[in-house]
């Protein structure tokens, strides 16, 4: 076409939409809880965003002053002697403050929520007794009661790779593993990762996929996968575009509902990442740095950035069963309980990872409008919410269950947490921490095998550590010798079918 144009090709439109619908969009479709605006803290004033009406004027520019200071990250070049410098900027006073604190107050909850402290109760419950019961059941208060101090110690800040175990409720250890194309515990099978699935365009094809990830990672006693994987493509030269989706919220959240539908059927639980907004790998936290903060306004968080992980909580749920002790009706038998075959309802979704990145000026594993808000008071999300590795300065645990997470993707006590057993505010937010943590395991392929009266004993207490030291010579080019870990069951009861008995694991 000419310089010019033609206005043959252009056509107008005006809608008819004098009245403002304040009502569709006013709850909740899955919750009915009040939607509002949860994010206005992480737009920034003076910020101008992109706009197709005037894209020239506000296409983005670098945000502050070139600096002298040499850019280490290998930025692209902006000065004439043909090297990259740092841009930076100064923050007010009382942003420097909330950038650079911990605990309750760099959480962003704003209201204070209290429970008296019970250590030790001894109500006769096992982890297994939970299986199938609903998040807000009563009796989990009573399982809860029996969590010991050293319990939440050891629970909360130590949850990398798999939770540890638990002896007051009788929970085995379990195992969780990288994605995001293979179960990186298992087999040695790799799939295309989900950019390549996302190029089929096959909803079904994802699904399948996710069938197969389950399996092997049953195969291989996997208990949860650190995948998929479905942040934004905002910009073709993100760091980890291979293992998202896509540039489009609504089409990644489609593609990794299906893959997550498929890895639930088998049982293992998912952990969704990296919630929110990790659209760079430089700066964002790792490297002992204290994280890259994320700017963005309401529109664009909700309908961009958290589109696809609000599809995969809001994406159902997947039929499970196991086998129930009851009491037998035939009196003439000489068993005197039998086993019922028993099916339950639970949510695909129960496990999501938060990420390295601050939004605004609050750390994303630690963040309350974005964990309690929305994802669970919003979308009625139930479960385990765990931090991405624990590599920056500024990831805390106490700033974490205050936020509304459940535990450290840390394989050791990094900071010597303990729990303050007499302050009945942070008691509340580590029992919540440890109710979705447990119900999730509760709820997964980590009980098979298991039933009331079943010890679960692990010869290596540490085996994350074997895990991690067999990697570390992996890598180095060296032979590896094969290392084993056996999980058994002493079984205290008879008449167990024999699919429900043994639960042994090598690897």
């Amino acid at each position: 076409m000419t310089s010019q144009g033609s206005a043959d090709f252009a056509a107008s439109y005006e809608f008819d939409n004098s009245d403002t619908d304040k009502t569709t969009y006013a709850v909740d479709i899955a919750t009915g809880t009040t939607v509002t605006n949860r994010f206005d803290f992480a737009s920034q004033s003076d910020t101008v965003y992109l706009t197709r009406h005037d894209w020239l004027n506000t296409f983005p520019t670098p945000d502050g002053t070139l600096s002298n200071e040499e850019s280490t990250w290998g930025n692209q070049v902006n000065n004439t002697d043909g090297k990259a410098y740092v841009w930076k900027k100064e923050i007010s006073a009382s942003d420097k403050a909330q950038f650079d604190s911990t605990g309750k107050t760099a959480s962003m909850k704003p209201k204070s929520e209290k429970a008296t402290p019970v250590y030790g109760a001894d109500n006769g419950l096992e982890l297994v007794d939970m299986r199938g019961l609903k998040y807000g059941d009563p009796l989990w208060d009573k399982l809860l009661d029996q969590l010991t101090v050293r319990d939440y110690n050891t629970l909360l800040p130590i949850a990398g790779y798999g939770s540890v175990e638990i002896d007051s409720v009788n929970k085995a250890a379990t195992l969780d593993t990288d994605g995001a194309a293979a179960v990186l515990k298992g087999s040695g099978i790799s799939f295309p990762v989900e950019v390549m699935l996302a190029l089929a365009w096959n909803v079904e094809l994802a699904e399948e996929m996710g069938e197969l990830i389950g399996d092997d990672a049953l195969l291989n006693n996997v208990d949860g996968w650190y995948a998929p994987n479905m942040n934004i493509h905002r910009t073709p030269f993100s760091g980890r575009n291979f293992e998202y989706y896509s540039e489009d919220g609504f089409f990644s959240g489609k593609l990794g509902s299906a893959e997550l539908t498929g890895v639930a059927k088998k049982g293992v639980y998912c952990f969704i990442k990296h919630f929110a907004m990790n659209d760079q790998e430089n700066f964002r936290g790792d490297r002992g740095l204290k994280g890259l903060a994320t700017w963005s306004n309401e529109q664009a968080i909700r309908e961009i950035y958290l589109k696809p992980f609000e599809m995969c909580v809001k994406s159902g749920t997947t039929t499970q069963y196991y086998y129930k002790q009851v009491e037998n009706q035939d009196k003439n038998a000489k068993e005197k309980f039998v086993w019922e075959k028993t099916e339950y309802e639970v949510p695909k979704c129960t496990a999501i990872m938060t990420s390295f990145n601050r939004i605004g000026l609050s750390w994303a594993g630690g963040n309350y409008p974005l964990l309690a808000e929305v994802l669970r008071n919003e979308w009625g999300f139930s479960g385990f919410v765990v931090s991405d590795f624990q590599g920056g300065a500024h990831m805390h645990v106490t700033e974490m269950i205050y936020g509304g997470g459940n535990g450290m993707l840390c394989a050791m006590n990094k900071e010597m947490w303990s729990l303050a057993k007499t302050d009945e505010e942070q008691y509340y937010s580590a029992r919540e921490a440890a109710h979705g943590m447990l119900y999730t395991v509760a709820n997964s392929s980590s009980m098979n095998g298991y039933i009331h009266g079943v010890k679960a004993v692990s010869p290596f207490a540490n085996y994350i550590f074997i895990l991690i030291a067999v990697d570390l010579v992996a890598a180095a080019g060296i032979a590896v010798l094969a290392v084993f870990m056996v999980r058994y069951i002493r079984k205290k009861d008879s008449g167990v079918p024999e699919s429900e008995t043994n639960k042994v694991i090598s690897e």
